[in-house]
């Protein structure tokens, strides 16, 4: 009885432990689908945050070094900020307009004996950067910008090379800002034309119409309506009419370029082969030539024996009657030449009469030999001829062919320059466009990622004075896709007047101060791009190159000496 009720007490016992580990189980189970949903969830919004991000324009740093904080924007919208450690006493950070120039996630200092710069992001090769380090709450770095280590890590993988970094003393922000002297962007899509409706001919006329008086205002940054907009008035032939077009141009001149490329290669090649053909053919020539000529050698040295001897004779021949005509006697060279020639002893002894007449049978004797020789060594030559013009001939067209394959091959260099020019212009379009305005010298410079597009000069109405540096950023294409939203950065606020001093024994003109947010700013600028006006064919160029992340850098300075290859612009405030 015993045995028998303790067996319904372990089937029960195990048949709890059984429900108890499923459950536990199952909970476990639930517990790691959560997890991974929850890590998921996570890492969809970390995308989307990303991603929001990226769409919402171009970044922007800006470092207060009196707030000790640094800000990165992404547009108008902040997206991180961190308290950092700028230069000291001595030392100080420069404040002013650069651009990020190289990245590196571990570099040590050139200059401080190898000090330890992680996460560092060059802005001037001169070396200023921003990298982690010791962050204590006050002013303790050589020059550079100094950040917390785990927001170093995390503000590294925010950035790219080019990245817009402004230096200021007083806290900025950006702010939105608009201004009909702007320049635009060329239209999105191309334009409809004027044979397709009224209806379509009247809104693309309300879309691009302007009055005579904005058209008096845009004397600065912006080609009129009509040079954009073909529907108003014909596009100059060669320029884009929109940014599609401009796309499909792209792609069709490296298209063209590539094709224009295979074809100089074909020819070059076809050139190869013509050329070994006909340089097989001169070999062949040139061995014929040889093996025609060497069975005639000894005729033709015979004849040419022959010859000598003749013009010999003929030479002792004259010699003897020149003498005698003289009245003298035929001096003994000619004497013993005659003696040696009739194998005589006693030439000498003979008379004048019979040494004319011995010199004269010699002569004529050898001319006939002469003339046997060279009737049985012309066929020879002939022959020999014949084959010599025909490796001239065939040695001439190697000499042609060989400059044929040398122009080819010049051409396909030159059709494989253009294309790789064509593909960096092409690369470079991806990249970030920067256009600088020194009020100052009254010119205007551009480079596109890094790289110097072009510089020039302005005309400036009535130059403002002291406007100080500011930095206008197209962050995205607006609504219709036909024009920028710009931001607006004061990296220096403007001087506009001087004041009195308060003291009364001494009156010092001091100049007013501007916050770093006041509206005068924004009026400053507008003042500037009023004032502004640029050639006609430089602002096509902006209109076609301009994208969002386009920066526009206006200034009462010229250009730092930072500024140089591998560069963006350098504007130093201090």
């Amino acid at each position: 009885m015993g045995s028998v009720a303790i067996q319904p007490a372990s089937r029960l016992s195990r048949m709890s432990l059984h429900l108890i580990s499923a459950a536990a189980l199952g909970v476990f189970f639930a517990s790691s689908v959560s997890c991974h949903a929850q890590t998921a969830a996570r890492r969809a919004a970390v995308k989307a945050e990303l991603a929001q991000e990226t769409a919402s324009g171009a970044r922007t740093i800006v470092i207060s070094l009196r707030k000790q904080r640094l800000r990165l924007f992404s547009g108008n919208r902040e997206i991180a900020s961190s308290r950092i450690s700028s230069g000291m006493r001595g030392f100080d950070t420069p404040t002013g307009v650069f651009s990020i120039l190289e990245k590196k996630i571990y570099h040590e200092s050139n200059i401080y004996d190898g000090a330890p710069m992680p996460f560092m992001q060059r802005i001037t090769w001169s070396g200023i950067a921003m990298h982690a380090g010791v962050v204590p709450g006050y002013r303790a770095s050589h020059g550079c910008v100094r950040l917390p280590y785990a927001f170093a890590k995390a503000f590294f993988s925010r950035t790219d090379v080019g990245g817009r970094v402004i230096i200021t003393n007083d806290e900025v922000a950006p702010q939105t800002f608009q201004h009909s002297s702007l320049f635009k962007p060329l239209p999105e899509s191309d334009p409809i034309a004027p044979s397709q409706g009224a209806n379509a001919q009247s809104a693309v006329v309300a879309a691009n119409d302007t009055t005579a008086a904005d058209k008096a205002a845009l004397h600065s940054l912006v080609a009129d309506a009509a040079a954009t907009s073909p529907a108003l008035a014909g596009a100059p032939e060669g320029k884009p009419r929109s940014r599609a077009e401009a796309l499909r141009r792209q792609a069709k001149k490296l298209e063209d370029l590539k094709v224009a490329m295979d074809a100089a290669q074909a020819r070059k090649i076809a050139a190869s082969e013509k050329a070994k053909a006909a340089l097989r053919a001169a070999q062949d020539a040139e061995a014929k030539y040889q093996s025609v000529r060497k069975p005639f050698e000894d005729v033709l040295k015979a004849t040419a024996r022959a010859q000598d001897a003749r013009e010999s004779a003929a030479r002792a021949y004259r010699m003897f009657l020149t003498k005698i005509a003289q009245g003298a006697d035929e001096p003994a060279a000619a004497a013993k030449s005659t003696s040696r020639a009739k194998n005589r002893n006693d030439e000498a002894a003979l008379a004048p009469e019979e040494r004319e007449l011995d010199l004269e049978d010699r002569l004529l004797d050898l001319t006939v030999e002469a003339d046997a020789t060279r009737a049985d060594s012309a066929q020879a030559e002939l022959v020999i001829a014949e084959a010599k013009t025909a490796f001239a001939t065939a040695d001439a067209a190697r000499a042609r062919a060989l400059e044929e394959v040398k122009q080819a091959v010049l051409e396909l260099r030159g059709a494989q320059k253009d294309l790789i020019v064509a593909r960096e212009q092409a690369a470079r379009r991806d990249r970030q466009l920067s256009i600088f305005i020194s009020l100052k010298s009254q010119r205007i410079f551009i480079r596109q990622g890094f790289e110097p597009v072009f510089e020039g000069p302005i005309e400036v109405d009535d130059p403002p004075g002291a406007i100080g540096t500011h930095v206008l950023t197209a962050i995205d294409y607006d609504s219709s896709g036909n024009d920028f939203v710009w931001q607006l950065v004061s990296a220096q606020p403007p001087r506009p007047a001087l004041i009195e001093a308060s003291s009364s024994k001494s009156k010092k003109r001091q100049p007013e101060t501007v916050s770093a947010n006041s509206p005068l700013n924004v009026e400053a600028v507008r003042v500037a791009l009023d004032s502004i006006r640029i050639p006609a064919d430089v602002l096509d160029q902006l209109a076609e190159l301009a994208k969002p992340g386009t920066s526009l850098i206006i200034s009462e300075k010229d250009l730092s000496r930072e500024t140089g290859k591998g560069t963006e612009f350098v504007v130093l405030t201090r």
